[in-house]
């Protein structure tokens, strides 16, 4: 955009008792011969130096869709949403209002849906107290999310603070009110819902939403709260010493699921490491304080330690995010505890499940060793006594046995967590995507990769080595948005209940309904995720049809990248399941074992049985299989017909036999590159 535009997007007006004087516009034809030329070559010369956009916004032109039309606000906006879609697709649309909208902190923040301007009831509600005192000067803050870009959000945010001001003016506001755009101050913020605001503050006043200098606080907040971890940590690892002591024999066996002295003594020396590394979180270099406008910041972020993966130490650093310092629902100390454990050579643990997640209860004593939230759990329970925030309670149905409760529950548990692991590696993937787009090439390999070997033929991005471009930004938010909407059904108890054939069955929304049948009790772990996941985003409405496999796979490629493994739950634990044989009582489960790869797998087709066909039958539920395949080791005339349209969908021969062609794109096991999202610890505060 040239220099009109830009001034479009930070300028402000002022106007007394209205937002703003609408100028009629005169068409060319009732303008005579030299003028009508001299005022197109002014409109031309206008549109070389700012685009359509910006002189359409100017000139008050209203179009629903390619031609001039006298259409309603709420036609303008489909027709705009319209387009929007065409360019990066519904699946990527993030709809909703912030859903902080009702907080207290945010009475003087008018809150918008997507591409809309207008004002819903709850929104309404605010208008009264915000007339008040009716001589009182206003600034109105226009804010919107960076999808569409400017062209389309110069008027749209124009459009929000005319809403705003007309909801003011009939409450009987009549003071001046300035209106001030900040169009350009959203580009680079994944977190769009927050972003679809005006704000109205006294005239002359800054915008909070437009504040993006770190809060004052974040430091002395750091400083104290090192302190306290720094002597919370010493007295914890001195009683490590007599790991009979009660106090200690409770936190650990919580915390690690073990209180033997072995287990004493390796938790005593790796608090060792971690209080060597409080040292370099100290320093300017180890850690640092960021605002809401930082893509890392976002969705209940308190803070993220990157470096892990590079080896730690020197090499790690905290990013410390607006709850740090006061909001979110932990300690700042114990935090410091969980985020330093990531950080610290000689312990470099990750983030396999936090102490309040349903997938803590499943791990075993070795992986909770590696576990960052078992080292803050620890010294908080022998602080101060108390557990704190324990794991959802799902209502499981009284006919599951125990051992079919303990694998149901644990893959939902892993899905859970997983889905966290997901929406963190792409917003992770946005500032990398930011970053090459504003250097016009990409610096993280493993990012890159993902984009060249997922993320562009999947979809439809620009494939590496070239820049991605503004749409590809505002995709990689929308996938984003849409594995955290899903991860957001955890939070509430989750009904589950059997069905007498099948797999995973979920209620539309999805909601918190899910049945599971016989297909599903038999299968092992990483399938059991599998099945769960593709039947949530099967009921998914805002991922159409297409695009459900796309999802599912990703999925399960940042896992493969991100290295997690579901040997963490297995082996004795606390809470692990007693050995349990096959489904008919009797002999081991055909599915239990390694993992056979497309070179090792036989071929098979029409009249085929066995647990490859069993298994080729998930693959296929896994790529958008309808009607789904119940997976029972047999290839009928369903599951040919399944294999047919894979093939062709994928250009390969459509003859239903599956040789090693066919198993290597189902399996999709291709190269890949390490990506570090980063640890996160997000808020405990509900959503």
């Amino acid at each position: 955009m040239g220099h009109l535009a830009g001034h479009m997007a930070g300028g402000a007006r002022r106007t007394a008792g209205a937002s703003s004087v609408r100028v009629p516009v005169r068409q060319p034809s009732s303008i005579a011969g030299s003028q009508a030329t001299a005022g197109i070559q002014r409109v031309l010369a206008m549109q070389r130096l700012a685009g359509n956009a910006a002189v359409t916004s100017m000139l008050m032109v209203q179009r629903c869709g390619p031609t001039a039309c006298n259409c309603s606000p709420r036609q303008r906006e489909e027709a705009e949403a319209g387009s929007l879609q065409r360019a990066i697709g519904s699946d990527f649309i993030i709809r909703g209002k912030s859903p902080d909208a009702a907080k207290p902190e945010n009475r003087a923040k008018l809150f918008f849906d997507f591409n809309s301007s207008a004002l819903d009831t709850q929104e309404e509600g605010k208008i009264p107290a915000l007339a008040k005192p009716a001589a009182r000067d206003l600034t109105l803050h226009g804010f919107v999310s960076e999808e569409g870009g400017k062209g389309g959000n110069v008027p749209l945010v124009n459009a929000r603070i005319a809403s705003v001001a007309k909801a003011l003016e009939s409450n009987q506001h009549k003071g001046q009110r300035e209106s001030v755009l900040n169009v350009g101050k959203t580009e680079g913020t994944i977190d769009y819902r927050n972003r679809r605001v005006v704000e109205v503050t006294q005239i002359g006043s800054p915008s909070a939403s437009a504040d993006c200098t770190p809060d004052p606080a974040c430091e002395s907040t750091f400083s104290s709260a090192l302190a306290k971890a720094r002597f919370d940590v010493a007295n914890a690892r001195g009683a490590l010493t007599d790991p009979t002591d009660p106090d200690v024999a409770s936190a650990l066996k919580t915390a690690f699921l073990a209180n033997d002295r072995q287990t004493a003594s390796k938790v005593s020396d790796k608090l060792g490491h971690l209080q060597a590394h409080f040292n370099l979180m100290a320093t300017q270099a180890g850690h640092s304080c960021k605002t809401a406008c930082d893509a890392g910041c976002t969705g209940g972020r308190v803070a993220l330690t990157s470096g892990r993966k590079q080896g730690g130490g020197s090499k790690s650093h905290i990013t410390l995010c607006p709850e740090f310092a006061g909001g979110a629902l932990i300690a700042p100390s114990e935090l410091l505890i969980h985020e330093g454990t990531h950080g610290a050579v000689g312990v470099l643990a990750d983030d396999l499940a936090y102490g309040h997640s349903r997938l803590f209860e499943f791990l075993n004593p070795a992986m909770a060793l590696e576990n960052a939230d078992s080292y803050m759990l620890f010294v908080r329970m022998f602080t101060t006594g108390v557990r704190g925030d324990v794991a959802t309670q799902d209502k499981v149905a009284a006919d599951f046995t125990g051992q079919e409760r303990a694998d149901t529950q644990k893959a939902i548990a892993w899905l859970d967590d997983l889905l966290g692991d997901a929406n963190n590696t792409m917003s992770s993937n946005y500032e990398k995507v930011e970053q090459a787009r504003a250097a016009g090439a990409w610096k993280d390999a493993g990012h890159e990769s993902l984009m060249r070997e997922v993320l562009a033929p999947d979809f439809q991005m620009t494939l590496p080595p070239k820049a991605p471009s503004e749409e590809d930004q505002w995709k990689v938010a929308g996938i984003a948005d849409r594995y955290d909407q899903l991860q957001k059904v955890f939070k509430s108890p989750l009904d589950i209940r059997k069905r007498p054939a099948g797999g995973v069955v979920w209620e539309s929304g999805p909601g918190s309904i899910v049945l599971v049948g016989p297909a599903f009790l038999i299968a092992p772990l990483e399938a059991r995720v599998r099945q769960l996941l593709t039947a949530m985003i099967a009921a998914e409405p805002n991922i159409s049809g297409p695009r459900k496999s796309a999802f599912v796979n990703l999925f399960f490629e940042i896992k493969q990248r991100t290295e997690t493994t579901f040997a963490a739950t297995e082996g004795p634990g606390a809470n692990a399941p007693a050995p349990v044989k096959g489904p008919s009582g009797g002999g081991a489960s055909p599915f239990v074992g390694p993992a056979p790869t497309s070179a090792s797998r036989p071929i098979v087709r029409l009249n085929s049985t066995g647990p490859d066909v069993a298994a080729l039958q998930q693959f296929l539920n896994a790529a958008g299989a309808s009607p789904t395949l119940g997976p029972d080791g047999r290839f009928g005339q369903l599951t040919h017909t399944a294999v047919t349209r894979f093939q062709a969908a994928q250009g390969l021969d459509a003859d239903g036999i599956v040789g090693p062609q066919t198993w290597s794109v189902l399996e999709r096991r291709r190269p890949t590159a390490e990506i570090d999202p980063g640890n996160t610890f997000r808020s405990l505060a509900p959503v």
